[in-house]
């Protein structure tokens, strides 16, 4: 299982790709879209032309994610971790309610809100399960910037829905990749321990 949630953990980095790219493209065919003056589900409204980019492309990051957070759920060290990738896998699910449940709808403001809230809390989940695990300076960075970033989302006077939206996702993104990087620093730890060399190994050598 391990062997197939090791390949799988690299589609945190494909979905944090393949979500700007989605944006990138459904704002060159509606040109009229502006950060500082619209939300991104504009882009997925009835009145956008193409707005099929948005909402599948959207559905389709939010299905990347699920199965992400399985992969991560596989590689986190105590439950504490592994609620984080639950809350980040119902975050992938609202993904893919918002691409479907485009602007317009009744339900969209709802899901749209606990994407962002369910990312948060998996993010300062992830952070704290670290600091639990032993790896307190990375596990309280993570939690640190899960907390300032709901904060700053909330406090800070945005020129528009668009630019709240686009820092949420770029802390999602900050949190994917130093996951990622966590991640392989485990996988090269216990690789050492296999072949039985730890630190003091080395202090011996010397």
């Amino acid at each position: 299982m391990e062997g197939a949630a090791g390949t799988l953990i690299h589609l945190g980095l494909v979905g944090l790709v393949s979500a700007w790219v989605v944006i990138a493209a459904s704002v060159m065919v509606n040109q009229w879209f502006r950060l500082d003056a619209n939300a991104f589900s504009d882009l997925g409204a009835q009145t956008a032309r193409m707005p099929w980019i948005f909402n599948y492309g959207i559905m389709g990051v939010g299905v990347v994610i699920c199965v992400y957070s399985w992969a991560l759920g596989v590689f986190a060290s105590n439950r504490v971790e592994t609620s984080s990738a639950t809350f980040f896998m119902v975050s992938g699910a609202f993904l893919v309610l918002i691409g479907y449940f485009h602007e317009g709808t009744y339900p969209h403001l709802f899901v749209s809100y606990w994407f962002f809230i369910q990312s948060a809390v998996a993010i300062i989940a992830w952070g704290t399960g670290s600091m639990l695990g032993g790896e307190r300076r990375t596990g309280a960075l993570i939690a640190a910037m899960g907390i300032l970033s709901a904060v700053a989302a909330a406090m800070v006077p945005w020129q528009s829905i668009g630019e709240a939206e686009a820092f949420g996702i770029a802390v999602i993104d900050i949190w994917t990749v130093a996951v990622a990087l966590q991640l392989r620093r485990r996988r090269d730890r216990t690789g050492l321990e296999k072949a039985g060399l730890t630190v003091s190994s080395f202090k011996l050598v010397k």
